[in-house]
């Protein structure tokens, strides 16, 4: 053989020259081999199997002795992974109530332990982490528990949140990997792991539905400008919502409080207060169009908030009309959101027990309040919100605020603005009657002629003003009080808006039905707006000397009231338009 070769075979062998006894192994061993080579190939075959052998036994025996040692491995939660000042990895897992800390068997993935999901496990003998059990459907299926409410982030930087669970208070848990990068809003309901409750494992899609309370604007036909007789409370809400609510920079460099509720009363039914708060807020939208904001509206009905079922009430409170307006808080916006929740007849909460009131009072209404207290507290706690704010201002609209709860009436509640309806006078009569005349294609009759397109102006001056002017003064119901001293209410003290669009509804169908029947005037005559006006005021009177303490309660009379009259339909037959269908 070669030197060079010679040199090159020592050399892959790993035999150093200087080497003496093992070079002399090697020289026999080449000797033999160049003596009987076939020999020696056959040799180092059987040796080559050998090893082979030898190396599938030592693998088969690692196999056997890891599937002993695992079929009787303890399944544990990992909770983190710590590692040593020296670099070591160590599994802190949860065995029962305690935390242990255990050594992690030599080739066990440490990265893929510390992405073990809150309902995967690693597999531990003898107090070391051998493997784990994980990317396993089933084992996720298993282990969803309870559903709960998402209500907000406690920590985002940790990933907790709290919950509501039914039947428990709220609680924080915390989010699974999987549920960090979801967007979660109010309408979110999470699931939680059924043998570890602290974590949050899945969610289920949020329920959009379309809100019962909530009133789309582009639906509301009100407007303020067609209301008459309210400018004085529209400028005292306009201004009290744009200083107090919606530009909080202003408020707060001319240090005024802050408004969150407010009451609007009057003590006669029918007096525009809910159709008032429609105009009020297509008013704001309008504004906020060109200043910056976003307005919704929510309308809560009287019997809306309430169920024949214990505790219902409460919940509608809290999850339905208070979740809602969270929901729409939570969705995606760029500029403020300003939030009007007006409460009709908000005086069916009516006291909690032990008020004055109780009598009228009961546990599911007093539940309701309760929950009413709490949520218009939370809006006076909140903290800082992050993106545009969204501001919430409730509204409560009654006819006997006498009747509401004291709690209801103070500032930061419904306190922070009281208002009454203002009162209707003779002018403002004529210009509601006048919204309901507007219409150009009404036929009216004017000089024995019959025309449409009249200008509201002639309207107000040859029918609407005279009959007002008839009506508005006119003794229509006498009451006694129990010294026997008679008191004259005039039909203006009595009638509300309700009944001026009545009236003018009414002289509409008198004068369709000449029409139709081809008896008299196809068109509205003078004559029938001042008798549907003045039948109008008659039937109220009526159910005034059915029901005295209607007329109480409406003019606010402080002294008892023994007797209450309706002035008889011929003592108001002078007037020679009316022809009253007595009942």
């Amino acid at each position: 053989m070669p030197r060079e070769n010679y040199a090159d075979v020592l050399m892959d062998a790993g035999i150093s020259p200087h080497d003496p006894e093992r070079l002399e192994e090697f020289n026999a061993l080449l000797r033999r081999t160049m003596e009987n080579p076939h020999e020696a190939a056959a040799e180092l075959m059987a040796t080559r199997r050998n090893c082979e052998n030898a190396a599938q036994a030592a693998e088969d025996l690692e196999t056997m002795i890891r599937e002993l040692v695992e079929k009787n491995a303890t399944l544990v939660h990992v909770e983190a992974i710590r590692r040593t000042p020296a670099g070591e990895a160590r599994a802190v897992c949860r065995m029962g109530q305690t935390l242990q800390e255990l050594g992690i068997l030599q080739g066990v993935d440490v990265e893929a332990l510390e992405r073990l999901q809150p309902w995967e496990f690693a597999c531990v003998h003898d107090g070391v982490v051998i493997g784990m059990w994980n990317d396993d459907p089933a084992l996720h299926a298993s282990q969803l528990g309870d559903i709960v409410g998402f209500e907000g982030y406690a920590d985002r930087e940790q990933f907790q949140v709290r919950v509501t669970r039914p039947g428990h208070d709220t609680c924080v848990v915390r989010l699974a990997g999987s549920l960090r990068i979801e967007e979660l809003t109010p309408d979110t309901r999470l699931i939680l792991q059924r043998d570890d409750p602290r974590w949050a494992i899945a969610s289920l899609p949020a329920e959009h539905s379309e809100s019962k309370f909530e009133v789309s604007l582009d639906k509301v036909h009100a407007r303020l400008e067609d209301l008459a007789g309210i400018d004085e409370v529209a400028e005292a809400y306009i201004q009290d919502i744009l200083l107090r609510v919606v530009f909080e920079d202003v408020r707060d460099t001319f240090d005024l409080s802050p408004m969150r509720g407010s009451l609007l009363y009057s003590y006669q039914p029918g007096m525009g207060k809910t159709i008032f708060t429609e105009g009020l807020a297509v008013w704001l939208r309008d504004f906020g169009e060109t200043h910056g904001f976003d307005v919704a509206l929510y309308h809560v009905k009287p019997n809306q908030l309430k169920s024949m079922w214990w505790g219902e009430d409460a919940r509608i409170v809290r999850e339905e009309l208070w979740g809602s307006i969270r929901a729409r808080q939570a969705v995606p916006r760029e500029r403020p959101l300003v939030q009007l929740l007006v409460f009709d007849e908000i005086d069916s909460l009516q006291k909690r027990g032990g008020g004055s009131n109780s009598a009228v009072s009961s546990a599911s209404h007093s539940d309701a309040l309760e929950a009413l207290l709490v949520e218009m507290q939370g809006i006076a706690s909140r903290g800082p919100q992050e993106g545009p704010p969204a501001h919430v201002l409730a509204i409560g609209l009654t006819n006997r605020p006498d009747r509401l709860d004291e709690a209801l009436k103070r500032p930061g509640r419904f306190g922070d603005l009281i208002r009454p309806m203002p009162a209707i006078t003779q002018d403002a009569a004529v210009e509601i009657m006048a919204i309901y005349a507007k219409k150009q294609t009404l036929p009216w009759s004017i000089d024995d002629e019959s025309r449409t397109g009249v200008s509201l102006d002639e309207i107000r001056s040859r029918f609407l003003g005279p009959a007002a002017a008839q009506v508005f003064p006119l003794t229509v119901v006498q009451y006694t009080t129990d010294n026997q001293q008679t008191h004259d209410v005039t039909a203006g003290q009595i009638l509300a808006g309700a009944h001026y669009e009545e009236a003018m509804n009414r002289a509409k169908k008198q004068a369709a039905l000449r029409q139709v029947f081809g008896l008299g005037a196809p068109a509205i005559c003078p004559e029938d707006v001042t008798e549907s006006l003045l039948t109008a005021a008659a039937d109220v009177a009526r159910q005034m000397e059915a029901d005295p303490g209607m007329l109480v309660q409406q003019l606010q009379i402080k002294l008892p009231v023994v007797r209450v009259t309706a002035v008889p339909a011929e003592e108001l037959q002078h007037h020679h338009v009316l022809k009253l269908h007595t009942a």
